[in-house]
């Protein structure tokens, strides 16, 4: 059997055994064959285009984007000699991961906008001129200067219609802002870096690094598309440079290919302009000549093309067909070079080379002669094994003399003990069996033309492997005679260790239903029985027996009823609350134990459906009620945004307008705080999780509330670790969580003191802490600030709506972070925690 597997894997199989076929046509013969023409086609197709007349022509000029099918008409600035490809191989990977990393992180529409005048703005760095009355002055709004310039006072100030601009621009990505290097070779080259979208700007930086060939041209590929930018794009040149230069290193991978010098597989391709590709001196005048001269040879093959449909010429001496079929089959769905080609394939009769067709036709020889034999072994010796297989399971155990069970010291172990006995002694055997099919297959040897491992079959090879395999069999099979034995000797339960643990554990479940009223009816009615059996002979023992019969019936009574309230009580402890336990057939104790674990469920039920009708009375509330203020309050901040508007010179009704105008917007955000209070305790939010650099997110918080921080007169004292600190979390969500913060310090901090924030990294952790000392007193537990409308100030006097805190700690929670607050006298301080985070790449 192991010689048949070897053998099969050679193609010499079983279906071979008595037909008579040389090698010439077998399958494997066409496999070997279709393997050579596969190698072969890829190669002069490579070289259409990056050689010359089917050779490798180094200084051959290749166009990257008409050979990708990104252009119709060649360029100079695009093309390179294949020996130039070869050199830019070395960085074409970084190239092509740079138009990866452009498309992944930066955006592509945001050309036009002045890249540092758009990230100023983001990061808060943009102020506007206010008269003395804290007014927005018309000079400032209608502000004709620069982004970059700055009045008289240092303050920055922008134009109406770009400010605009930059609250209305959404980009695809990051916005990249190029080096003073890389604005000086646009600016020199005439080019402005506004023009130029941040994927551009880069890939244009970047690429500078990298590339180090020029063009026909004399350009690089980032100063071509810099100056053709609305017809070229730099990201699919970079693309392109990768695939070409993948291709060139294949083509001259495969450049020993061409000719077979090693091989005794013929070859002749004549396309349809009269180029004639052959490893055949005598074929190079053509494809008909190289057909007349190959009739009647072991394998002989032709084929020619009309728009890539096949017409096939059969011109092997050989009656089998399984080699001609099975290159037949590839090359219908396969051309060689050209949907219009004439080719021919043939094997050289006399197998002259030393290659893979001359090693499969001597196994092939070697062993075809006695490959039936092999295979009529193979059945006999397999039914045979099966059959005392059979017989030794049957027989296994069994005392010759009495047929009883006979079992040895290892049948009599605790059967995990013999398991792992069994175990090792199973391993060693499928070592020695592994052992064996290793040696059986130590013929494999490697073509080194083509590559892979082919096998070629050694009698002595099968022969020790054999033996080895039939130790390792040996050695299995005393652990199955020994399992065998276990079943019949019905030990394979009983002398287990678990069986013993199960066993005592059941005797002390059952030992713990009786109880101490139990024990005393058992006591008493055993000194009953004592007292008939002695005082009234015979007839007392019939009253025993009796006697006997009743208590069982009543204990058997007593255990069910005990059963039916348990199951009951599990069905409404798994949150059944409906499910009522039969009282028909229980009495005494557990009928009232039944109807009291009805009672419970039934309150039960009752206390949940009034605490969901609570829940929901109270959404709806919130929901119904934000959304009828919502409609009155739009109109009155519309309404109040009007009278703004008016001409109106009495400073008292002005007075008036601005009260309204604070309150209606207080009311606004205490309206949108609710809502959202509302969905994140119901947890009705969608979560986007992200790696973020908790450092980044802090800085940007920091810019956005420096000027508020200067109104109020705090001092902020920030401390960030060196190294990133990044967490997993939703930005959006974070980002809101940190503002309620600042909110919170803004509002409630002493004005003329200072604020201290902080980040760490520790075990894992990522610490995020603010601290400042409050304005009012903090009479107040830490815990109950985090409550819905709880404020540190208790006038109410602040804008704040008491919902800022709790809001804050909902979603740090939602987003698996821990919010603590931590007071000492005045001194309020809050430290969130998440998961430290795995950075990017």
């Amino acid at each position: 059997i192991i010689q048949l597997f070897a053998l099969s894997e050679s193609g010499l199989t079983p279906d071979l055994a008595w037909k008579e076929s040389s090698y010439e046509e077998t399958s494997l013969c066409g496999s070997n064959i279709v393997s050579q023409v596969s190698d072969l086609s890829l190669y002069y197709r490579l070289g259409v285009t990056l050689g010359t007349d089917g050779e490798f022509d180094p200084e051959k000029e290749v166009d990257i984007l008409v050979y990708t099918g990104g252009g119709d008409v060649a360029s100079d600035n695009t093309t390179y000699t294949v020996s130039e490809l070869t050199e830019m191989r070395a960085y074409a990977e970084d190239l092509s991961w740079l138009a990866d990393e452009a498309v992944n992180n930066y955006a592509y529409n945001d050309a036009g906008i002045n890249k540092q005048k758009f990230l100023d703005y983001q990061d808060g760095y943009y102020e506007t001129d206010t008269s003395d009355e804290g007014e927005v002055s018309e000079a400032a709004t209608e502000s004709t200067e620069a982004f970059s310039g700055e009045d008289a006072e240092g303050s920055r100030s922008v134009k109406l219609e770009e400010l605009q601009t930059f609250e209305q621009f959404q980009p695809d990505g990051e916005v990249f802002v190029p080096s003073d290097s890389t604005v000086k070779s646009l600016t020199d080259a005439g080019l402005n870096p506004d023009d130029y979208s941040s994927q551009f700007l880069f890939l244009y930086e970047n690429g500078k690094q990298y590339e180090k060939v020029k063009s026909k041209g004399g350009t690089y590929l980032y100063e071509y598309a810099a100056k053709n930018s609305k017809t070229v794009s730099l990201m699919d040149l970079y693309h392109a440079i990768l695939q070409v230069t993948v291709d060139v290193q294949q083509y001259q991978d495969y450049m020993g290919i061409a000719d077979l010098r090693s091989s005794n597989l013929w070859y002749c391709i004549e396309l349809e302009d009269g180029s004639v590709y052959t490893n055949v001196e005598n074929w190079k005048s053509g494809y008909d000549k190289a057909v007349s001269l190959v009739k009647d040879y072991p394998f002989a093959l032709a084929c020619e093309r009309k728009n890539d449909y096949p017409t096939f010429y059969e011109l092997t001496s050989g009656n089998g067909k399984d080699a001609v079929n099975r290159v037949k089959s590839y090359l219908r769905g396969n051309d060689i070079i050209d949907k219009n080609e004439k080719v021919l394939f043939a094997l050289d009769p006399e197998l002259s080379q030393s290659d893979i067709h001359a090693r499969s036709r001597e196994v092939y020889e070697n062993w075809k002669p006695i490959l039936p034999a092999l295979l009529i072994s193979a059945i006999v010796g397999g039914i045979f094994s099966l059959i005392c297989i059979v017989l030794m399971t049957l027989q296994c155990g069994r005392n010759t003399r009495d047929r009883s069970i006979k079992l040895y010291a290892i049948d009599r172990m605790p059967t995990e003990a013999a398991a792992v006995v069994g175990f090792g002694v199973l391993c060693l055997g499928l070592g020695a069996a592994g052992l064996g099919f290793s040696i059986s297959y130590d013929g494999y040897y490697y073509d080194e033309i083509y590559g892979g491992y082919y096998f070629s079959p050694d009698l002595w090879r099968a022969v020790v492997g054999a033996a080895g395999i039939l130790a390792g069999v040996y050695i299995c099979l005393i652990v199955y005679c020994s399992l065998v034995r276990r079943i019949k000797g019905k030990n394979l339960w009983e002398k287990s260790l678990i069986h013993g643990i199960a066993a005592m554990c059941r005797d002390v479940y059952q030992a713990r239903k009786k109880s101490e009223r139990l024990l005393l009816v058992f006591g008493a009615f055993c000194f009953l029985q004592i007292l008939l059996n002695w005082g009234f002979g015979g007839f007392g023992v019939v009253m025993a027996l009796i006697l006997d019969l009743l208590v069982l019936l009543y204990l058997i009574q007593e255990s069910a009823g005990r059963q039916t309230i348990q199951e009951g009580l599990k069905q409404i402890g798994s949150g059944d609350l409906d499910y009522k336990i039969r009282t028909e057939t229980l009495h005494g104790d557990n009928l009232e134990m039944a109807r009291t674990v009805n009672s419970v469920g039934e309150g039960l039920k009752v206390a949940v459906q009034e605490q969901m009708k609570s829940e929901r009375l109270k959404a709806d509330l919130i929901t119904n009620v934000s959304h009828d203020i919502k409609t009155p309050l739009t109109s009155i901040i519309n309404y109040v945004d009007l009278l703004k508007r008016e001409q109106i010179e009495d400073p008292k009704i002005k007075g008036y307008i601005e009260v309204l105008d604070g309150k209606s917007q207080r009311l606004k955000q205490l309206t949108e705080d609710l809502v959202e209070a509302s969905k994140i305790s119901s947890g009705n939010i969608k979560l986007e999780f992200m790696n973020l650099n908790l450092n980044e997110l802090v800085q940007q918080v920091n810019g956005e509330f420096d000027e508020r921080f200067h109104g109020r007169n705090l001092d902020l004292i920030c401390s960030l670790t060196s190294q990133p600190s990044v967490i997993r979390a939703d930005s959006r969500r974070i980002w809101r969580v940190l503002e309620n913060l600042y909110v919170n310090v803004c509002k409630y901090a002493m004005p003329g003191t200072r604020v201290y924030v902080e980040t760490s990294c520790k075990n894992g952790k990522v610490y995020f802490s603010i601290k400042n000392i409050s304005e009012n007193p903090l009479n107040i537990d830490a815990d109950e600030l985090t409550e819905r409308f709880i404020r540190g100030d208790v006038s109410r006097s602040t804008e704040g709506s008491g919902l800022g805190l709790s809001i804050a700690k909902n979603l740090t929670a939602l987003q698996h972070g821990t919010f603590e607050i931590y007071l000492d006298g005045d001194l309020f301080k809050v430290t969130i925690t998440f998961d430290e985070a795995a950075a990017e790449i």
